[in-house]
């Protein structure tokens, strides 16, 4: 939490000479009370930084639609492959285009002047995403073992940690290195697997990072929320001219890159400025991400539970298990998102609320995630036995 705690506090000051000036003009109104300049400052400082934020948002949603845009039209005209390998192509430039128009937006936003102070950590951070996406779009070019991409997902890790942007549980530099590997991983991999779900990825990393967004907003942690609404602006920008987008998905290899940035920013998040620090604080990166992490916990119950079986990487998840029940995919979207957009808003709540109130509700939610996990066993047994017993059945009736 180094980076959020360090950094934004020189993202908080604005500008000193800005600042006091404000004070000593609203004391000057005020008839020479310093707290009525200070109240005055304070008003000033939040008008400009929202103005900042809904910049940032709009302009990055204009960059991406361009460079979508213009992606789509040069494979277009130049493509000589046939309909099929075109739109795997552009659903891979789909995604490459948020990755670039984000690396381009962000340090623009820097540069806006309550958001300066912050630029060399930001290049740090979008050197990575940069280097990561092309070693992900080369190990899908040339069809790399897996290893490659966990690989290159474990450099981008040690670099984020190795520049006092990782993890800082414990003490342990080694433990904080290990966790952050192991957090960026897990989080790049989960939404690799939800992007094989029914066009739900883009909306869930949406609803994730307008959650961190509201967080550290509210926080005073400028510099992660312009990240975060940065995002969502470039996310925005591909469905700005849906005719064009329609029926395409992210590529494995943006979505990995992306996934990386989500769980980088969800590990800035500081402990609120009214509150000790305490356990709960250290669960909200994983309650912000914990409708990714459900449906990987459920793949990964189902892979265990299927063995020997061949299976897609998508079987098991949670929008498949609710096709399986016989819902639209309108309506698995419809489901997703309000489901994902309420454990955002609980897990705010847990963020802001008292120590004690915000871990009864940390408990209570993961309580319904364990009984959805129970549910998914129970469920998955069920049918197995029923496709058993069908089985046998028509084998005795063919006998």
């Amino acid at each position: 939490m180094q980076y959020g705690s360090r950094d934004d506090t020189e993202g908080r000051r604005l500008h000193g000479s800005t600042a006091a000036l404000a004070i000593y003009w609203g004391a000057l109104k005020g008839g020479g009370h310093t707290d009525q300049g200070n109240r005055y400052c304070s008003t000033l400082q939040v008008k400009e930084v929202w103005w900042a934020y809904l910049l940032v948002l709009a302009g990055s949603a204009m960059l991406c639609a361009g460079l979508t845009t213009a992606q789509y039209w040069i494979l277009r005209v130049g493509a000589t492959s046939n309909l099929e390998s075109r739109r795997h192509t552009l659903v891979s430039d789909l995604g490459s285009s948020v990755v670039v128009a984000l690396c381009i937006a962000l340090p623009l936003s820097s540069l806006i002047h309550p958001l300066a102070g912050v630029r060399e950590k930001i290049f740090i951070l979008l050197a990575v995403l940069l280097i990561l996406l092309c070693a992900e779009v080369f190990g899908n070019s040339y069809r790399m073992l897996p290893s490659w991409h966990i690989g290159a997902e474990i450099s981008g890790a040690f670099i984020i940690w190795s520049t006092d942007m990782g993890i800082a549980l414990v003490k342990s530099a080694t433990v904080n290195l290990i966790l952050t590997i192991l957090w960026i991983v897990i989080i790049a991999n989960a939404f690799k697997l939800l992007n094989h779900s029914i066009r739900i990825t883009t909306g869930i990393i949406s609803i994730t990072c307008l959650t961190i967004f509201l967080i550290t907003s509210t926080n005073n942690q400028i510099a992660i929320s312009t990240l975060a609404i940065g995002l969502v602006g470039c996310i925005s920008g591909i469905y700005i001219k849906p005719t064009r987008t329609r029926g395409c998905l992210l590529s494995n290899s943006s979505v990995g890159v992306i996934g990386v940035f989500v769980a980088f920013l969800a590990i800035q998040i500081d402990e609120p400025v009214s509150h000790e620090e305490s356990i709960t604080n250290a669960l909200t990166p994983i309650l912000v991400c914990s409708f990714i992490l459900f449906n990987l916990s459920l793949v990964v119950i189902y892979a265990l539970l299927s063995r020997g079986q061949q299976m897609s990487p998508s079987i098991g998840g949670f929008s498949q298990q609710l096709l399986s029940l016989g819902l639209s995919s309108p309506a698995v979207r419809g489901w997703s998102y309000s489901i994902a957009t309420v454990v955002g808003i609980v897990t705010y709540m847990i963020y802001r609320l008292s120590p004690s109130i915000g871990l009864l509700l940390s408990g209570t939610l993961i309580a319904i995630y364990f009984i959805g996990s129970i549910m998914y066993i129970i469920a998955f047994y069920t049918t197995t036995n029923l496709k058993d017993n069908s089985t046998t059945l028509r084998q005795t009736q063919s006998g």
